[in-house]
């Protein structure tokens, strides 16, 4: 079934074109989500008619307010007229669990990526880590994540070590029936991001922060995404370096800057286009809203979205301002005075999406820059 939900006035167009993708978690039945030119187009399969109208109701009430919202969007750089044409190759294998698979050359790849934000993170000091890739409940609640992004939570499940459990288990396998109801959640989750881990090492020393400090790590994170979403640039595993600075406001803010106009230069000097605009992170619930706003208005997200063309474009970096909130969060604005926070993450599956749709698939045509750490 289709249904059309019109869109009144450009600002209304505006709001659904960035917020559409959220309309996904509303329902596994929804097929498609498009933005015409004066409406948003809902495709989803037929099921009872119960659940129909339900389903109807509830999309006609999420979208009536999520059109309500407002948004202060801005371009800081942009130079998307200004690169030769691309390739538009789709090179690394996209498998159905939501990952990538890679051969050699794109393992080289990703080692190269990897080494050049490690390189820019050293550049300015940074203490490097390396973290698991799980994740305490208490983080979690701690970071906001289980508040504002459930859509995206991925948590381990176990069986229990105890032997009727276990013989019951092995029972069902042998009989291959279904086995879900035996596990038991672990309270342990797959990470979203790296930066919480930061905070958390943070929360277990009392050194104080003079001035500035960096941290850097990276690894694989997860996130459950909308399987009509899923796509070589739309990972639910997915491999990201952070950059994570705590210190002054001002220190902080410049710091932010700094890594906007470092990484820029890295991306023209790669042949690939895009722009640095303000953004928001991925809230579903209406109610934060007011929280995307002030986010948006206050310039604490950009993004540095590459273009293979005028309509399809993805994310590849993120710099974000995080004030006191985390700080506070996760008890650590005790280390300084008036202690702030930021951090950046680079996408390093999307940064060689990108890459190898504007230089192609052989790696004796990389430019040098690459060529070097390979």
């Amino acid at each position: 079934m289709i249904f059309h939900y019109p869109l009144s006035t450009q600002r209304k167009r505006n709001v659904a074109l960035e917020v559409y993708q959220s309309i996904y978690f509303i329902s596994d039945h929804i097929q498609l989500v498009k933005i015409e030119e004066n409406a948003i187009v809902v495709h989803y399969e037929e099921v009872q008619v119960t659940e129909d109208v339900s389903l109807k109701d509830k999309l006609q009430a999420y979208i009536d307010d999520i059109l309500q919202t407002r948004f202060s969007m801005s371009t800081l750089l942009d130079n998307r007229a200004d690169v030769a044409p691309f390739q538009d190759k789709d090179a690394a294998p996209y498998l159905d669990v939501g990952g990538l698979k890679l051969n050699q050359p794109l393992v080289k790849l990703q080692f190269a990526f990897d080494q050049l934000f490690l390189q820019l993170a050293r550049k300015h000091g940074a203490t490097m880590r390396k973290y698991p890739s799980i994740i305490s409940r208490q983080q979690m609640i701690h970071s906001g994540y289980l508040l504002h992004f459930p859509q995206h939570v991925y948590t381990l499940s176990q069986i229990p070590h105890q032997d009727q459990k276990l013989e019951t288990y092995r029972n069902h396998i042998e009989q291959e029936q279904h086995t879900s109801h035996l596990y038991e959640h672990s309270n342990i989750y797959l990470q979203p991001c790296i930066c919480f881990h930061v905070y958390e090492d943070y929360a277990r020393n009392n050194d104080t922060i003079e001035d500035l400090e960096l941290i850097t790590a990276s690894g694989n994170c997860y996130r459950h995404e909308s399987h009509q979403l899923l796509s070589t640039s739309r990972l639910q595993e997915f491999y990201m370096r952070e950059i994570v600075f705590l210190g002054k406001p001002k220190r902080v803010e410049e710091m932010r800057m700094k890594l906007i106009e470092e990484t820029w230069q890295l991306f023209q000097e790669l042949g690939m286009r895009g722009s640095l605009q303000a953004a928001t992170d991925p809230f579903y619930f209406v109610d934060d809203s007011s929280v995307r706003f002030f986010q948006s208005s206050n310039a604490l997200k950009y993004e540095l979205k590459f273009s293979n063309d005028d309509q399809h474009h993805f994310s590849i970096a993120s710099f974000n301002l995080c004030g006191h909130v985390l700080c506070e969060a996760f008890h650590i604005d005790h280390l300084a005075k008036d202690l702030h926070s930021g951090c950046v993450g680079f996408g390093i599956d999307r940064w060689m999406q990108a890459f190898l749709s504007v230089h192609g698939c052989d790696e004796k045509t990389w430019p040098d820059i690459i060529k070097h750490w390979m």
